[in-house]
């Protein structure tokens, strides 16, 4: 199945090319979708752990819609960084 559909919030900036990367979705209802399975927020931080199998240079990156409370990105954040991630991206579009 496809994807969650969000819209991002802008900002200045080149797109990002990298290394592989672990993506979390928050669509605009709170959900999260994390490598492409619904999962619930108690949950992300074993799955992230797991997902890092230790290599915690192995960027996350969140996409949240613009749209999504502050605090439950926050919470995302939080939950990922205590899974032992170093390399944490908020995704955003580019500004026209």
């Amino acid at each position: 199945p496809e994807g969650m559909g969000v819209n991002l919030p802008q900002a200045d900036g080149e797109p990002m090319d990298g290394p592989e990367e672990i993506v979390v979705v928050v669509a605009t209802d709170g959900s999260i979708e994390f490598m492409g399975k619904i999962v619930k927020l108690d949950d992300l931080e074993s799955l992230a752990r797991d997902a890092l199998a230790g290599n915690n240079k192995t960027p996350i990156v969140v996409k949240a819609d613009k749209r999504v409370a502050l605090q439950t990105v926050v919470a995302v954040k939080e939950r990922v960084k205590k899974a032992g991630c170093q390399k944490l991206m908020i995704a955003t579009e580019s500004s026209p």
